[in-house]
């Protein structure tokens, strides 16, 4: 392998400085410059960016244990602590043996009546020939889904003040993100005032919601992700205490609103600039019916297989979650790259799936790309290996569900100029306008 190009500290910082507003766009500039694999320093950090199939695959599944998360996943201790997400090491294990349970597939199929009924209560406030905002519809969908299968209860009178503040925290955070010191973190600074300000608005309405349930004197007849998580904890002797249940409920009901709502709106989005690929989807799911029973829930996608296309589409284009930050636990070589302990790893999915190496015209949407073979080391949507997004099933079902009765009742054209449309890196992958979206039922 050819010796690695360096970004050095002053450009990186002048870089960041001018483009903080759009990473993606620097780091494609970055990798047009510099290849594919480069190594930079960044105030006290230094670290490579990979976006090879073969080395993610090492860094992520062979080679795991020795590339946890990097401490500037520490970034979100205010708001979610020393979480599932956040966590390394034994803490990261006990968590995700008391989390893993509740997400299986089983389960996750036993709410399926929960979604189909926030399904159409979405589409019924969906009127034919209006203009919709795709993101802010989708949210409140999305939001009353994970509400109800976390907590049961309708939280509608919270969804506003959660998702401004939700929203607001994305962008403090991508700030604090950025600090090229990680002394920054602990400064009397703007950003950190205002992330632990607005993580204290989400503490207050979870911790709420907890409270209620324990006082609850039928508490134990609940069939939720709240009820399931504390018996959960009871039953693997688990002294967790209310805070560290409250910060994995925020990181799941956070995690489990957002990422899913962005990954339908970039859905509709599209699919309104591709009429070819909606019709196809539309003459896919017309005069079928979803098979009853909670245990073909997820063998339907069988059924659909162009729509299942389209999904997995979106997650290459639009990636959730579009960078991944790991941090080597001692000294290692990848593919004659030296890698110091300590040094940061990044990984994007979002630029993984751009390269044009393993994806003909990566830029274009083209969902039969996922009919013919590819590398299935170059598409990374929820990670790889053990540290794979737990909620991944949950999400795709959501998805599924919501594209099938959408697209069996309506159409969508753009209400706006969607060619101005960008994808806005935050934590996670927002546009950076409304997406203006014509409905006109079949």
């Amino acid at each position: 392998m050819n010796e690695l190009k360096k970004v050095s500290n002053l450009s990186l910082l002048r870089g960041v400085w001018k483009h903080h507003s759009n990473l993606v766009e620097y780091i494609e500039g970055l990798r047009k410059e510099n290849g594919e694999a480069f190594y930079f320093s960044f105030g006290s950090l230094n670290g490579f960016f990979l976006n090879r199939p073969d080395l993610v695959k090492t860094v992520m599944m062979e080679r795991w244990a020795t590339y946890p998360k990097s401490a500037r996943y520490k970034t979100l201790s205010p708001l979610i602590g020393d979480s599932i997400l956040t966590s390394n090491g034994d803490r990261w294990k006990e968590r995700r043996v008391l989390a893993q349970p509740i997400f299986q597939t089983k389960i996750i199929a036993g709410y399926r009546e929960v979604v189909e009924k926030e399904v159409d209560l979405s589409l019924s406030m969906v009127k034919s020939g209006e203009v919709i905002d795709a993101y802010s519809h989708v949210a409140q969908f999305t939001f009353r889904v994970i509400s109800k299968i976390m907590f049961s209860d309708d939280i509608d009178e919270v969804f506003e003040e959660f998702h401004e503040t939700v929203l607001r925290i994305q962008n403090e955070c991508t700030v604090v993100a950025l600090y090229p010191f990680e002394f920054m973190d602990n400064l009397p600074l703007p950003a950190n005032i205002t992330f632990k300000k607005l993580s204290g608005i989400i503490h207050r309405i979870v911790d709420g919601i907890i409270e209620k349930r324990l006082k609850n004197p039928d508490k134990d007849s609940y069939k939720d992700l709240l009820s399931r998580y504390l018996k959960q904890i009871d039953a693997e002797n688990k002294n967790f205490s209310l805070t560290e249940l409250r910060n994995e409920l925020v990181t799941m009901l956070i995690a489990g609103n957002e990422t899913t709502a962005l990954s339908i709106s970039w859905a509709l989005y599209e699919l309104a600039r591709h009429e070819n690929h909606q019709e196809r989807l539309i003459d896919e799911v017309k005069g079928l019916s979803m098979p009853s029973g909670e245990e073909n829930a997820f063998q339907f996608l069988k059924q659909v297989p162009f729509m299942s296309s389209v999904i997995n589409e979106i997650f290459r284009m639009y990636p959730a979650v579009w960078l991944f930050s790991r941090q080597a636990a001692k000294d290692d070589e990848l593919d004659s790259i030296k890698v110091k302990k300590d040094s940061l790893v990044l990984i994007s999915p979002y630029f993984l799936h751009r390269n044009a190496e393993f994806w003909n015209d990566p830029n274009t949407f083209d969902p039969p790309r996922f009919e013919r073979p590819y590398n299935e080391d170059a598409f990374i949507p929820f990670a790889k290996g053990p540290r794979m997004c737990i909620g991944m099933s949950l999400a795709q079902f959501e998805i599924q569900q919501y594209l099938f009765q959408f697209f069996k009742k309506f159409k969508v054209t753009p209400g706006c100029d969607l060619s101005q449309i960008r994808p806005k890196p935050l934590v996670n992958l927002y546009p950076n306008a409304p997406i203006k979206l014509m409905v006109t039922s079949l």
